[in-house]
């Protein structure tokens, strides 16, 4: 069985399909025709959301480089870049799961 954590990192069907709507299929790094809307800005080992708010189309070239130690950087400020166009302002700490609600938490 999954944990609630591994859950929320989860991309649902309703997401992908609003992050291809807003994303046109574009890989947000390299602008080739060919991205999936599956490219979490902050990585699902780091807690990071399946929301809109964190995920990006993608080609598969430019996703395995955002990992690649040391070659990530600029995807993944590509990516960054992306969502504040979209979402300005939207903390990365909103884009993480946390097990307590925000008012609760430390």
């Amino acid at each position: 069985m999954k944990k609630a954590s591994t859950k929320a990192c989860d991309i649902s069907p309703k997401v992908k399909r609003a992050v291809w709507e807003r994303d046109g299929g574009i890989c947000v790094a390299c602008k080739k025709n060919i991205g999936l809307p599956e490219g979490h800005y902050i990585p699902r080992s780091k807690m990071g959301l399946g929301i809109e708010q964190n995920i990006v189309c993608i080609c598969r070239e430019c996703h395995d480089r955002q990992h690649a130690r040391g070659c990530g950087e600029l995807v993944r400020r590509r990516m960054k870049e992306h969502l504040d166009r979209f979402y300005p302002g939207f903390p990365d700490e909103d884009r993480v799961y946390h097990k307590l609600p925000k008012e609760l938490r430390v």
